[in-house]
């Protein structure tokens, strides 16, 4: 199969826009994994006319026509560009980043209509797309990842735990509950400020809190976990890639409440790592997280259920290890990029086929 995959010039500040980038990067590893030829479309002129974008043709491809052209998302300034595609004859298909609002959705429905799939991650995107379009056309993903640097970590652990103790000063023998903390921002704040007091009601247990981020998240939480004892609490002020691997795979599990769903991408990045997850339930967090096989979902917005969750797994550690290994099975054979790769491939094909007949 020969494909466009597509990223429209999204603004910084647009809906949806970091995560449209960051889907667009894995898209792309996950199906050249899957064996599909990507080709590259041409840049477009800045002064072209909107009726003439995207249409004039493939870089270096003079003889090769892909068998669909994939957009990853799109801004209100430049709806998906669907008109253009059909003119050149290529079948279209839209791909819906979770976090796109149902109004980017109904404003374009009538384009979303006329493509032959509309690719959607997760079962939210799947419910919100269904009314706009014909079932058969929707490609339906789960949530993933690129799980192979987890799992290189994860075969030296130790050395990455050792490390790490070295240079926090971690004492060995207690458990590391693991922050990685979003950027700031409103939605946040309710996660930090949860986190907060559900650490407060776990005193009389043995635990160190390793909270990873940038500086003003960072600030954040050194205000609001100021009361709880200073030895109990580290800072790692980085949140690269690899500061995210050798951190899962050195701590014992994940504490983060996910509020209205901020900071979702680092629940599979700890169970790749094969460390289990403790946060608060939602739909988006239920389909990364097996709640009492890979983790523990907490009531939404209540402190102490969290709190609840996290001491039992301090209680009883030979479950959280269970736990881990599940969770990396998990995110290994259902989460990983070049599995949903493979899915997507066949799932493309299959539409395609359909309106070639």
């Amino acid at each position: 199969m020969r494909a466009v995959l597509h990223l429209p010039d999204l603004s910084e500040n647009a809906a949806g826009a970091a995560e449209a980038r960051t889907l667009f990067a894995l898209l792309k590893q996950g199906l050249e994994s899957a064996g599909v030829t990507l080709l590259s479309p041409r840049r477009r002129e800045s002064r072209a006319p909107r009726g003439q974008r995207h249409a004039s043709g493939l870089q270096g491809s003079a003889a090769v026509t892909p068998d669909i052209w994939l957009t990853v998302g799109w801004t209100r300034a430049d709806s998906p560009p669907v008109a253009e595609q059909e003119a050149a004859g290529i079948p279209w298909a839209l791909v819906v980043p979770e976090a796109f609002r149902p109004d980017d959705l109904t404003e374009n429905a009538s384009d979303i209509n006329r493509a032959v799939a509309v690719v959607v991650v997760g079962s939210g995107g799947a419910h919100a797309i269904a009314p706009l379009t014909v079932a058969t056309r929707i490609v339906q993903l789960a949530p993933f990842i690129d799980t192979a640097p987890f799992t290189a970590a994860f075969s030296v652990r130790d050395q990455h735990k050792a490390a790490i103790a070295s240079r926090l000063q971690l004492p060995l023998a207690s458990p590391w509950l693991l922050v990685l903390a979003p950027p700031k921002r409103e939605a946040t704040h309710e996660s930090f400020t949860m986190l907060a007091r559900a650490c407060s009601r776990l005193a009389m247990l043995d635990w160190r809190l390793l909270v990873a981020g940038e500086d003003e998240s960072l600030d954040e939480m050194r205000a609001l976990l100021r009361p709880l004892a200073e030895q109990r609490l580290r800072f790692w002020p980085s949140l690269t890639l690899q500061d995210r691997v050798r951190l899962c795979v050195s701590c014992n599990f994940l504490l983060w409440p996910a509020l209205r769903d901020m900071g979702l991408e680092g629940l599979l990045e700890a169970q790749a790592a094969g460390i289990p997850v403790v946060a608060c339930s939602s739909e988006r967090v239920r389909e990364r997280v097996q709640d009492g096989v890979t983790g523990r979902l907490a009531k939404v917005d209540n402190a102490e259920s969290l709190a609840n969750h996290a001491a039992f797994f301090l209680r009883h550690p030979a479950f959280v290890r269970s736990c881990g290994e599940q969770a990396r099975k998990m995110a290994l054979n259902e989460h990983d990029v070049r599995f949903q790769g493979e899915r997507l491939r066949h799932g493309l094909a299959r539409v395609v086929e359909a309106g070639a007949q």
